[in-house]
């Protein structure tokens, strides 16, 4: 079957987000879970022929370097922490997210990134579709929701947390709340966030395919 977009998504929420989402919109799509990161994006991107779809889409979450929890982040440029950059086309103009291969967990270094960058956010995936989908001659969208803001912290440990395919490692949380590593409170305010992200970005996302 021919879908006309190809909307890749890091985490296994992030599918199911847009799963749920586009039989209201009647959209031919095809979504592929990628796993977190540069490289699994990468190695997605290289077993799949780009060329039949009209674009590629890259949703979910990201961290706020300047833009704060709940808001959506449309970039129309990536850059990398090597200085390469990438120009999309579509996106809100001057807004600019940083594609990083690590999670930015704590307020320090969030206000750190954003005074060398000057970008908007951060995700850990952009970076890598961006290079390659653009060298392919396929156009790409970013739809980022913003899931923690600047002064925001993440749990120490929330990169264990996620599978290498997108989706969620029970024994390392179940362990970390056990250890009293992680509160639920903690818990459920990140859930909270999670999900008035990606609404937002949904609504977004929703808009862009009509």
């Amino acid at each position: 079957m021919h879908h006309e977009h190809l909307i890749l998504c890091a985490l296994a929420i992030e599918a199911s987000w847009v799963r749920r989402l586009l039989p209201r919109e009647s959209v031919r799509a095809r979504i592929l879970q990628t796993g977190p990161g540069p490289d699994n994006a990468e190695r997605v991107l290289d077993e799949i022929d780009l060329t039949v779809y009209t674009s590629v889409t890259l949703f979910g979450v990201a961290g706020g370097l300047a833009a704060p929890a709940g808001t959506v982040v449309v970039p129309s440029r990536v850059i990398n922490e090597a200085g390469e950059e990438w120009e999309i086309e579509g996106g809100d103009e001057g807004i600019t997210l940083l594609g990083a291969d690590r999670i930015l967990r704590s307020v320090e270094e969030k206000h750190a990134v954003l005074q060398a960058t000057s970008a908007h956010a951060v995700d850990m995936e952009s970076h890598a579709v961006a290079k390659l989908a653009m060298a392919r001659g396929i156009p790409v969208r970013i739809i980022r929701g913003i899931s923690d803001g600047p002064n925001d912290t993440l749990p120490a440990g929330v990169e264990r947390w996620t599978k290498a395919n997108g989706g969620l490692s029970f024994v390392p949380l179940l362990t970390d709340i056990a250890r009293k590593r992680v509160s639920i409170r903690e818990l459920r305010q990140l859930q909270r966030n999670t999900a008035k992200a990606l609404n937002a970005a949904g609504s977004r996302l929703a808009k862009m395919l009509r």
